[in-house]
């Protein structure tokens, strides 16, 4: 075989799953890795390294937490940490320093458990956060400022009630006469002997072929009463029925709502008692679920009617309401799609049929991703305009073995470092799975994100990616909450400015006794083991410590078109790899075939008097190294194992004889 060279000018495949190794007919394949991992792909094309994890502080008593994130405006964001029974309110000061603002342990944030944790759900509005969870009712966050929060249970103006039994019906043949009041639709009913008891709150007067509710008690012969639907007059009557077993459709016996989003104007509740329905709160009035008599502005309450059970797991408002179940995705409508929703237009249509898990969905380049019942597939419900209605494409069809059962998503907007959206998906093995997504750009790219401990939740606040990441330190298991931070290259780490250089080092007490790595003033110095939060190095102005991770791309099998024929499944041997990087230094080369791994160091150490006593500078350009070995599947390992930069932008694989 003559000399053949191959050239991936783009990793925009990400990286792929064994079981398309086979797939040398589709372009994804040669765009594509075998695997990329602890990098991010950019709609440039290539690979980069991942930020270090800076460390922000322990979760409270390194319990396990739940990040929420809460903007009150551009400039106002703050992180929420919840654990039992307890919330923390952290902040960017604005010098690049994340700081604890506000605690709240009070009732009700002191009764979440664990359990409720975990299940939690959220939405926010203005300077308000509400938090759901089919066992305790609402609890309304309210910020004041930077460092005055409050924490109390929801107080809705009217619940909406519900027959969970049978109905009962005591026909009445006292005069009943209804007197108007201040209130619209609002009439006092004054029977004529005994026939009202203070239980009749919340049931219903039939009479005159309308129907009313009682909303208040004054004496066994008066009542309040709301009009629901209208009568045919409101002449006294001998003819009437009081009608009972309704009751709040939440409360404690009943359970509570487990999610919510605002959308048009209104709050839409669902979960609960009712797993299949969903309430909406009149308009402007979130805590008003009154249906009235149907008028445009009343609150709704409508049920999903379908073949199969379809418990509510999220609501999303997007383009439309959407809604995921465990057996389906809907959307709700007012008529047309950009119409507003009424009680007297609404339609429940149903759009696929998949089914969610009980991840958030979040909202990606216009449309909405989930991930599908079972755990090990990322959807993407995206409106078409020739159905007019949602598709669920399967988007992780290419990289399934890094969909591993995700326990959270969030998505972070693009940066200047980060040109394009980039979604975390946390995997219940305690990986992140990282997708590069840009509709632009045809770039979906999957990566993932690897550290010496265990990814636990993931919360993006603006541009900022916060985590809390299980560590064992010196054997002892803490939680540290983290923040993917570029000006930082290890994990867990502590980054010190000084002012002037020094040898002496404190403020590491959380990587006590535990052997850490050190960069400093651009150079990696020996590693350290802080004890008291203190340790000396040679003298350096600029230091961080914290754990290490490698950061790697691994080439698919090599194959090429020789005049019309395909090297798939022959005896290869590799000559060469020719790397363009771009700003990077201290490389390796991997090569591995039936007898063994190579390891090859491309030198980036420059000649010079002006080398002495400086870091190795970062190297843009073309680094070649020669390899050997021969392989059906021959492939090539690029990584880098110490805190230092990264950026791959093509490789040539040359294949001779």
């Amino acid at each position: 075989m003559a000399i053949v060279k191959t050239v991936q000018a783009t990793m925009a495949g990400g990286e792929l799953s064994p079981k398309v190794f086979g797939r040398v007919d589709i372009d994804q394949y040669f765009a594509g890795c075998a695997k990329a991992r602890n990098v991010y792909i950019t709609t440039q094309g290539g690979m980069f390294r991942r930020e270090g994890m800076e460390r922000i502080a322990n979760t409270q008593s390194d319990l396990v937490g739940k990040l929420i994130d809460f903007a009150f405006n551009d400039v106002q964001t703050y992180l929420l940490v919840l654990t039992i029974g307890r919330l923390d309110i952290y902040r960017d000061d604005g010098t690049g320093s994340v700081t604890l603002q506000a605690t709240i342990t009070s009732s009700p944030i002191s009764t979440l458990t664990d359990a409720i944790i975990n299940e939690i759900r959220w939405t926010q509005s203005a300077d308000t956060l509400f938090l759901f969870h089919k066992d305790l009712p609402p609890i309304k966050i309210t910020r004041t400022s930077h460092t005055v929060w409050t924490a109390v249970n929801v107080t809705f103006d009217f619940i909406p009630l519900h027959a969970f039994g049978a109905v009962s019906q005591a026909a009445k043949t006292s005069s009943l006469s209804f007197t108007a009041q201040a209130n619209a639709d609002e009439y006092k009913l004054t029977a004529a002997s005994t026939n009202f008891l203070a239980s009749h709150v919340g049931q219903q007067v039939i009479a005159n072929f309308g129907i009313f509710q009682i909303i208040s008690f004054i004496d066994t012969s008066n009542v309040i009463a709301k009009v629901l639907s209208e009568p045919s007059s409101f002449t006294a009557t001998t003819n009437w029925i009081i009608e009972t077993g309704y009751e709040d459709v939440w409360s404690v016996t009943r359970g509570y709502p487990s999610t919510g989003a605002f959308f048009q104007g209104r709050l839409y509740l669902a979960g609960g008692s009712r797993p299949q329905t969903i309430w909406a709160s009149v308009v402007g009035d979130f805590l008003n679920f009154e249906l009235g008599k149907g008028n445009d502005a009343d609150g709704l309450d409508f049920t999903i009617d379908d073949d199969r059970v379809n418990a509510i797991v999220d609501l999303f408002p997007g383009r439309s309401m959407q809604i995921f179940t465990t057996g389906g995705e809907f959307f709700i409508r007012g008529g047309s799609l950009d119409s507003p929703i009424t009680p007297s237009n609404i339609q429940i249509l149903k759009g696929t049929l998949h089914g969610s898990d009980g991840v958030k969905p979040i909202s990606v380049d216009g449309s909405t991703l989930f991930i599908e019942k079972g755990g090990s597939v990322l959807r993407e419900f995206v409106f078409t305009d020739a159905e007019q209605s949602f598709e669920a494409n399967d988007i992780s069809r290419l990289a399934p073995h890094l969909i591993l059962n995700p326990t959270r998503m969030t998505v972070r907007s693009a940066t200047n470092e980060l040109p394009s959206p980039y979604v975390y998906l946390v995997n219940d093995d305690g990986t992140m799975t990282v997708v590069a997504i840009s509709r632009k750009e045809s770039l979906l790219a999957f990566s993932l994100f690897e550290t010496n401990g265990t990814i636990e939740d993931v919360c993006a606040v603006d541009r900022d990616v916060f985590l809390i990441v299980k560590r064992t330190i010196n054997s002892v298991d803490v939680r540290f909450i983290e923040r993917l931070n570029s000006n930082h290259f290890l994990d867990g780490s502590e980054r010190v400015d000084n002012v002037t250089p020094t040898t002496s080092w404190t403020g590491f007490d959380h990587l006590d006794d535990e052997e850490v790595e050190v960069r400093a003033d651009d150079f990696v110095f020996p590693n350290v083991t802080p004890s008291s939060g203190a340790f000396t190095t040679e003298s350096a102005t600029i230091l961080e410590a914290g754990l290490g991770f490698a950061c790697l791309y691994q080439s698919m099998p090599i194959d090429a078109d020789i005049q019309g024929r395909l090297l798939t499944g022959d005896w290869k041997r590799l000559v060469s790899v020719n790397m363009r990087v771009y700003e990077s230094r201290n490389l390796i080369v991997q090569r591995t075939t039936p007898n063994g791994t190579s390891t090859y160091r491309p030198s980036f150490r420059q000649f010079g008097a002006s080398v002495l006593d400086a870091p190795v500078s970062n190297f843009t350009g073309w680094k070649r190294v020669f390899l050997s070995g021969i392989d059906r599947d021959s492939q090539v390992t690029i990584t880098q194992d110490e805190p230092l930069e990264f950026n791959l932008l093509s490789v040539t694989l040359e294949l001779g004889n």
